[in-house]
């Protein structure tokens, strides 16, 4: 059996040695497009699905913010509201469930 010391001698890789973090996800990222390219899965449609629910985050943050410090910014945050609910389900969704109420107070 071999020592520790005598694996290093021998200039065998030590159990540590790995890939570098950007290699491995890299690698992750290149097999999940990969599975979302074989089962026909639009890319160009998760990126604008990834930038519909960034903008919806940071209106719901924005409504958060104005409910809890009494901003009185409701109207404008509505309009904010109306047009994105128009373009993404997602948010519609999210505005109906929360947001609706709190804005008609």
């Amino acid at each position: 059996m071999r020592s520790p010391s005598a694996e290093k001698s021998e200039g065998l890789p030590s159990r540590k040695t790995s890939l570098p973090t950007t290699r491995k996800v890299t690698i992750i990222g290149v097999r999940l497009l990969s599975v979302f390219l074989a089962a026909g899965f639009p890319i160009t449609k998760l990126k604008s699905d990834s930038v519909f629910t960034a903008i919806t985050l940071v209106v719901a943050i924005c409504t958060e913010v104005n409910a809890l410090g009494h901003f009185d910014r409701d109207e404008p945050i509505k309009y904010l509201w109306g047009v994105l609910t128009g373009y993404s389900g997602e948010a519609q969704a999210l505005y109906r469930r929360r947001y609706a109420a709190l804005l008609s107070k």
